[in-house]
């Protein structure tokens, strides 16, 4: 079975969304018949409407793992790994993945200063900070993910760590931040070379993104 790529199946989701849209303005009613929806009625709808998208994106990622694992199995051809960005477990998206040098505590978000090379003799620890987008949830979620640091190899990568963490989401929050880091007390003692971090949350593959030391 053959399906279109990512791209024709991401318009798709577009267009059905937008459909979708135009079909609840009609019920809203248009002329001199027409009635306010109201902003709760509209944040309902939005609501909703971001429920389904992030169910959509969901069963776009369960598609192309079962069509990637069935094309491994046949004739071992392998795949990158589905689409990221979108959180289905708790309803939200990484807007922000990015990195900072530090020491053993990381600076207040004022005082970060983000990049993705970080000179060996002046490196101590480096922290990834991703920012989660979401609609305020309406009550507290908690949750769990892993992030697993890589050695990037000409012919081998290496993981260099593996490390669980928990956080949360309180009801009115509409953004979230959320930073670990690795490293030493003392600088010098990075390996020059690419690295990944690589985040789950609740199973589920979330985002990857590499810095450089030199």
């Amino acid at each position: 079975m053959r399906f279109p790529p990512p791209v024709m199946m991401a318009a798709a989701g577009y267009m059905l969304g937008r459909n979708e849209c135009e079909a609840s303005r009609d019920e809203c009613g248009s002329g001199r018949d027409a009635r306010p929806c109201g902003r709760a009625t509209a944040q309902n709808g939005y609501r909703e409407e971001y429920r389904y998208l992030v169910g959509y994106v969901c069963e776009l990622k369960k598609l192309y793992q079962s069509v990637s694992a069935d094309a491994a199995s046949r004739n071992g051809t392998n795949y990158p790994p589905p689409p990221e960005g979108f959180v289905a477990s708790i309803q939200a998206r990484i807007s922000s993945f990015r990195f900072f040098g530090a020491g053993e505590a990381a600076p207040s978000l004022e005082k970060r200063s983000y990049s993705s090379r970080f000179q060996k003799n002046q490196t101590r620890y480096i922290w990834f900070e991703y920012t989660l987008r979401h609609i305020s949830p309406g009550r507290r979620i908690d949750y769990a993910g892993v992030c697993d640091w890589y050695h990037l190899g000409s012919s081998k990568n290496t993981r260099i760590g593996s490390t669980p963490f928990y956080f949360h989401i309180l009801p009115e929050w509409e953004f979230s931040h959320y930073a670990q880091g690795t490293g030493w007390s003392e600088a010098g003692k990075w390996t020059p070379g690419t690295y990944a971090v690589l985040i789950f949350i609740e199973g589920e593959f979330a985002a990857r993104r590499t810095f450089e030391v030199f």
